[in-house]
């Protein structure tokens, strides 16, 4: 007797949770001498034990998936965001374009020969780059100086960016610190409106593991230099921020966004 019940014990601790059923308890405790009250009692209190679990477990899904969904819904409203900001950017200076009669006041003589500019950049993933990553969100700082007249400048551009990854298990949020050179030119004696290039290399400081240290990158630009009064600007632009590709054999990553900065004329 004493073996067939340790065999019993056994057999009845060596199932898991998932596979032991109403019938193997109640068996295993009449074999061993326990009357049937007292298993439909332990039976209810496993049952009441059980539905508490699944409640908790129920709570934890939705807020689990209320988190989600909030995450998800401000970085859709971030990238809405961003599109508006460059659309109206982007009408801003298409409107500027055709007002080219201004105020003698405004000609290119009150452009600063020499500037530094400070401000945000946010961008939209374009592509297949889209496919992982959702938005950008970074600064940079510029120093443009006059080479012809007030017309054509060069400038040095230096900032840092953090892309925001999509929900993808094991994809972190990539970063990177842009050192770029280029030129400026504005086409218009009357108008503050102008076309921009740069060129670089960027510096990955954080991404996927297999990724390059650092890429080629280039960032066509247009844009409107705003007066603000007593030599200070503030510098509009919507720009493309193209990427060579950061593991071999992927694709490129371009972004389409916007960079708002204050100028300070220094001469």
């Amino acid at each position: 007797m004493k073996n067939q019940y340790f065999g019993l014990r056994n057999q009845f601790f060596g199932l898991s949770k998932e596979n032991i059923g109403i019938g193997e308890i109640g068996y295993f405790f009449r074999e061993i001498g326990i009357d049937q009250q007292l298993f439909a009692s332990y039976f209810c209190v496993i049952r009441f034990i059980q539905q508490l679990r699944y409640k908790r477990i129920n709570k934890r899904l939705i807020k689990t998936e209320y988190k989600i969904n909030r995450k998800d819904l401000k970085r859709k409203t971030m990238k809405k965001t961003i599109k508006a900001g460059v659309t109206t950017l982007a009408l801003l200076l298409a409107v500027a374009v055709g007002v080219k009669a201004q105020t003698k006041g405004n000609s290119d003589s009150q452009r600063p020969s020499f500037s530094l500019s400070v401000g945000p950049e946010a961008g939209i993933p374009v592509g297949s780059f889209s496919d992982y990553y959702k938005w950008s969100l970074g600064g940079s700082v510029q120093a443009d100086y006059a080479i012809i007249k007030k017309t054509l400048y060069v400038n040095l551009n230096a900032g840092f960016a953090n892309v925001f990854a999509d929900d993808i298990p094991g994809l972190d949020d990539l970063q990177w610190i842009p050192v770029k050179a280029g030129l400026r030119y504005y086409p218009f004696q009357h108008n503050n409106l102008y076309v921009e290039g740069q060129a670089g290399v960027n510096f990955i400081t954080n991404g996927p593991i297999g990724n390059k240290t650092a890429a080629f990158t280039y960032s066509p630009q247009i844009g409107y230099l705003i007066p603000l009064g007593k030599g200070n600007y503030l510098d509009a632009g919507v720009k493309f921020d193209g990427n060579s590709k950061f593991v071999d054999g992927g694709d490129a990553a371009n972004l389409i966004g916007l960079r708002v900065a204050y100028t300070f004329g220094l001469k």
